[in-house]
């Protein structure tokens, strides 16, 4: 059995989420987002705040899964925001897409 390279961390307060996400977002990460947006982000909450600070390795295949936790945000009609690494904002940047914040605001407007 491998170790573990990704960890998500979330707490909930009156029905605002926080969720701090750290290690390598790869394949494996990945599919830790996936259960994580079926199970937690299941329920509707009135705010939510990604920190992506942790994260330090992240590929394709995560920066797929940070889209898919904006697109499930923007079905709770809740605008998201995120915390991101220098690093992570780049790879964003690399593949032409910006910041996160500013792909939920126009997804949930």
């Amino acid at each position: 059995m491998t170790p573990k390279s990704f960890w998500i961390a979330h707490l909930e307060n009156r029905g605002r989420l926080m969720v701090r996400l750290s290690g390598e977002l790869d394949m494996a990460g990945a599919e830790e987002v996936r259960r994580f947006i079926d199970t937690t982000l299941a329920k509707d909450y009135a705010a939510v705040s990604f920190d992506c600070r942790g994260v330090t390795f992240i590929d394709s295949i995560g920066v797929k899964a940070l889209l898919h936790l904006v697109q499930r945000c923007a079905e709770m009609g809740v605008e998201p925001t995120f915390s991101m690494s220098g690093r992570i904002e780049r790879v964003l940047s690399a593949m032409g897409l910006g910041s996160l914040s500013d792909l939920a605001a126009k997804r949930t407007s």
